[in-house]
C-alpha cells in the first residue's frame, strides 16, 4: 500500500526550477527529505477544493544535466522505492511532431509511450527498436473528465495564457491559449533536432507519435522492476518543434518557451489535484492518549526507566497512536515543564504484527523528548513510556510527520 499520493518527478534542473514555483511556491528548506542516494525531494501537502483531506506529495528533479533513459530509470526505481506512491508523475518539455495543432506552450498527456533504441545499424541508415507502455485507463479518465469539464479547462487556459505575459511570449501566442492534448508520444535517447528523424520514428514506430522526449520509456522500466502499477501520467509541456530550428528558437527566446512550457504542465497538475481525481491516501493524525498503568508495559523486552529517587514521577501512556495505513517517517515530541530542572527518560514503543518491534531511546533537549518513527508498510501502534526525576507541572504531545501534518494532545497531570 502506498506511503503517499503523488511522486512527482522531473528530467532536469531547469524543469524543476519552473514548475515548483507553480506547484509549491512557498517551499521551505524544512520541506526538503534527505537520502543516502543523489536525491533530495521536496515535500508538500496540496489541498482539493472540498478541503477533505491533502494529498501528499514528493517531488524531485532526477539530474543535474541531461536526462535520458537509463538516468530516468536508475533514480525513479529507488524514488518509487523509497515513497511507494499512489501514482507517479513525470513532467518537463517535449518536442511536437504536429507544428499544425501541438503548439508551442501546449501540454501533451500521453497515451502511450514508444520507446525505441537502435535495433540494426547499418553503412547508411539505422533501423529503431521499439517497446510500448500505455498510461492507466484510471489516470486518463481523470485527464478527460478535466478536458470535459469547461470551466476547468478554460481556467486552466486562461492562467497560461495571462502568465505568457511575464515571460514576453503573449504576442507569439497570436490570441490561441495553451491547449491540451492527449497523443502517442516516442521516448528514446535522441535529442531530436530533425523532421527527417521525426519522420522516420512515425514511419518504423507508429504513425500516430505526435511528440519526443527521453525519460518516459526509463520510468516505465522502474515501475516495471519495482512491481508497481502503471498508476502515471507523462505530462510534457511543448518547447520547440523537434527540427533544424530547435536551437536558434531557444537562443532567440531565452529559453522562455521552455519555462512557459513547464510551468504549463505544472499548472496543468496543480489544477487537476485541486480538482481531486482522487480520495488521498492517508488520512490526518488523530492522538487518543490517556495516561495508563505501569503495569501495561510490564512485559518482557520492554525496558524499564523509571527514576528511582524520592519524589520521582512516571508517566505511561498505552495507546498514543493507532494507524491501519502505511505511513511516512514521522517524529513525536514530548514537551514538558517543572518548577525545578529535572532529568528526562522516554522510551517509545512501536507494536506491529502484535508484538513490540521497534524501541526507540530517546533524544532529549531541555523541556523535551522527541522520537524519530521510521516509516511503515503496515498499521501500527505507538505507546509512551516516560519518567522524571521530579514532578512535572505540565506535558504535551506532538506527533509531526515528514509532510509537516501535526496532532497535538495534553495530558492532565
Amino acid at each position: 500500500m502506498p506511503f503517499i499520493d503523488y511522486l512527482v518527478l522531473t528530467a532536469l534542473d531547469e524543469e524543476w526550477t519552473s514548475m515548483i514555483k507553480i506547484l509549491e511556491p512557498n517551499i521551505t528548506r524544512d520541506m526538503l527529505y534527505r537520502t543516502d542516494d543523489s536525491i533530495t525531494y521536496r515535500l508538500w501537502k496540496q489541498q482539493p477544493r472540498d478541503k477533505k483531506g491533502n494529498y501528499l506529495i514528493a517531488g524531485a528533479t532526477m539530474s543535474r544535466g541531461t536526462g535520458g533513459q537509463a538516468n530516468a530509470a536508475v533514480l525513479s526505481g529507488n524514488s518509487i522505492r523509497l515513497w511507494k506512491p499512489s501514482r507517479v508523475v513525470l513532467m518537463g518539455i517535449a518536442g511536437s511532431l504536429e507544428a499544425d495543432s501541438l503548439m508551442l506552450g501546449d501540454i501533451v498527456i500521453s497515451e502511450n509511450v514508444f520507446g525505441y533504441e537502435v535495433g540494426d545499424a547499418y553503412t547508411d541508415k539505422f533501423e529503431f527498436r521499439r517497446t510500448v507502455n500505455q498510461t492507466s485507463a484510471l489516470d486518463l479518465d481523470r485527464v478527460r473528465a478535466f478536458l470535459d469539464t469547461e470551466e476547468l479547462y478554460k481556467a486552466w487556459q486562461s492562467e497560461c495564457y495571462e502568465a505568457s505575459k511575464e515571460l514576453g511570449l503573449y504576442d507569439k501566442l497570436n490570441g490561441r491559449p495553451p491547449e491540451l492534448h492527449i497523443e502517442n508520444i516516442a521516448s528514446g535517447e535522441f535529442v531530436v533536432k530533425s523532421v527527417k528523424f521525426g519522420q522516420q520514428l512515425k514511419d518504423q514506430i507508429d504513425w500516430s507519435i505526435k511528440a519526443v522526449e527521453m525519460e518516459a520509456r526509463g520510468l516505465f522500466v522502474a515501475m516495471r522492476q519495482s512491481g508497481h502499477r502503471n498508476d502515471s501520467l507523462m505530462i510534457r509541456g511543448i518547447s520547440d518543434y523537434a527540427d533544424e530550428n530547435k536551437s536558434k528558437l531557444e537562443k532567440e527566446s531565452k529559453d522562455m518557451w521552455r519555462k512557459f512550457a513547464s510551468q504549463n504542465a505544472a499548472r496543468f497538475l496543480k489544477a487537476m489535484l485541486y480538482d481531486k481525481p482522487f480520495q488521498p491516501v492517508s488520512p490526518d493524525y488523530k492522538l487518543d492518549a490517556d495516561l495508563g498503568n505501569l503495569t501495561d508495559f510490564r512485559k518482557e523486552g520492554i525496558p524499564q526507566i523509571e527514576h528511582q529517587n524520592l519524589g520521582s514521577q512516571t508517566v505511561s501512556v498505552p495507546k498514543l497512536l493507532v494507524r491501519h495505513d502505511p505511513n511516512p517517517p514521522l517524529k513525536i515530541e514530548v514537551s514538558f515543564t517543572s518548577a525545578t530542572d529535572i532529568d528526562a527518560k522516554g522510551l517509545c514503543i512501536i507494536e506491529a504484527g502484535g508484538q513490540p518491534k521497534f524501541v526507540r531511546e530517546e533524544f532529549i533537549e531541555p523541556g523535551l523528548i522527541s522520537f524519530e518513527i521510521p516509516a511503515f508498510e503496515s498499521g501500527f501502534n505507538l505507546a509512551l513510556l516516560l519518567s522524571f526525576s521530579s514532578k512535572v507541572d505540565s506535558l504535551e504531545v506532538n506527533c509531526i510527520d515528514v509532510f509537516k501534518r501535526t496532532a497535538t494532545i495534553s495530558l492532565l497531570m
